[in-house]
């Protein structure tokens, strides 16, 4: 299993208060989009329907200014993984981390 952490920064508006929350709830909606599309990884062919299909872990962490997203993948779809993330944001990072600590004293913490 390998791990990305995505980082969205939000853009900074004149009326921050409701920009914000307008940026945060789009990006949220473009990350169930991205999962969505994701469902065409499904395989019908003998290999997969003995051994299953790839399993992906999502992590949504919400910040003051900032949105992280944690993916967990099989290493054979990382390429696939970040280019379909860069299409959908394309002022976010990509950085490959190792299995992230999701909870240190009620914090999160890579």
């Amino acid at each position: 299993m390998r791990y990305l952490l995505i980082r969205i920064q939000n853009e900074a508006g004149a009326d921050q208060g409701k920009s914000n929350i307008q940026n945060m709830k789009q990006n949220i909606e473009l990350m169930n989009q991205f999962l969505k599309n994701m469902m065409s990884l499904r395989q019908d062919d003998m290999k997969h329907k003995l051994f299953g299909q790839p399993y992906f872990s999502l992590e949504l962490i919400g910040e003051e200014e900032l949105i992280k997203f944690v993916i967990g993948c099989p290493k054979d779809y990382l390429g696939y993984l970040e280019q379909s993330i860069g299409s959908f944001f394309p002022g976010c990072s990509v950085d490959h981390i190792s299995m992230p600590k999701l909870l240190v004293e009620g914090k999160y913490a890579t």
